[in-house]
């Protein structure tokens, strides 16, 4: 998924391997560093280059192997809402907002609704592609509960359900 690597509980986040071949992939929280939640350090999934490696590596599975469907979990499409001040997905917020800046808040309702859609295009592609591919293919999701998903990891599974983004839809209850 957009966790790209588990630098743990303690100290500044890394990106271990994918932050030094692709610093630019890097999610970033609103003071500039590495973004990084309960241990792990997120990708941005906003990022058109980080989207296109996501679609290309999904594909080669569908293509290559023989496989039922995709699963996403809880770290696809997901992005913690103390994420997403990397240079890449501000550029795509002020195309869209008339160069406005976002929200210094990242809890700002509008600024995290922005993100989670964003999230929810990416999705939408996905499914588009791997339909595309083959239709008996099923698209499926296993994300963290919600609103808990939404409020923490701006993980929107209402949309994916009610706009058939998704084919199956199992929530993770492990509380």
């Amino acid at each position: 998924g957009f966790a790209a690597h588990y630098s743990g509980p303690n100290g500044p986040g890394t990106g271990g391997f994918i932050g030094e071949a692709y610093p630019s992939w890097m999610s970033r929280d609103v003071d500039g560093a590495i973004c990084k939640k309960n241990g792990f350090d997120w990708i941005s999934g906003i990022n058109p280059d980080v989207q296109e490696f996501m679609l290309k590596l999904i594909m080669e599975v569908v293509r290559n192997y023989d496989i039922d469907g995709i699963e996403f979990s809880d770290r696809m499409p997901a992005l913690p809402r103390e994420c997403g001040y990397d240079d890449a997905t501000v550029a795509v917020y002020k195309l869209e907002k008339d160069g406005a800046d976002p929200s210094p808040f990242y809890r700002n309702a509008p600024w995290m609704r922005w993100r989670a859609d964003k999230l929810n295009d990416f999705y939408r592609a996905v499914r588009d592609s791997v339909k595309t591919y083959d239709e008996t293919l099923f698209v499926a999701s296993s994300p963290n509960i919600y609103p808990w998903g939404y409020t923490e990891y701006l993980q929107d599974p209402v949309t994916w359900a009610s706009e058939g983004i998704v084919d199956h839809l199992i929530p993770q209850l492990y509380r």
